[in-house]
């Protein structure tokens, strides 16, 4: 297991969704800054959130900036055109932002 923590930019708006038993779920892309000094490159994470951490994360909108720490997975699949593709998301377990703590308060 990859334990990991990212922050980055909501490229946008989450997805809220259910889970089959009726639970809240929420996944959002965030755009990270991965590259070296002065060097400008983005990974791109989805981020996955369920119960809490998906109503909280449904409070953003595309361009807030968002942390998530939690665990990083490599999902692999095969495009509709046959291509093998894989991207890296995250299963949330905490989130943190500014958009969060002025709610808290």
């Amino acid at each position: 297991m990859i334990s990991a923590s990212l922050s980055g930019r909501l490229a946008r708006d989450p997805d809220q969704l259910e889970t089959k038993t009726g639970k809240p779920m929420a996944a959002v892309n965030l755009a990270v800054n991965a590259g070296g000094r002065g060097e400008e490159q983005t990974a791109w994470v989805r981020v996955i959130c369920f119960g809490r951490n998906a109503t909280r994360a449904a409070l953003h909108q595309k361009g807030d900036m968002l942390a998530a720490m939690g665990r990083l997975e490599l999902s692999r699949w095969t495009g509709d055109d046959g291509t093998e593709r894989e991207s890296w998301q995250l299963i949330a377990d905490a989130l943190a932002s500014a958009r969060l703590a002025q709610n808290e308060n």
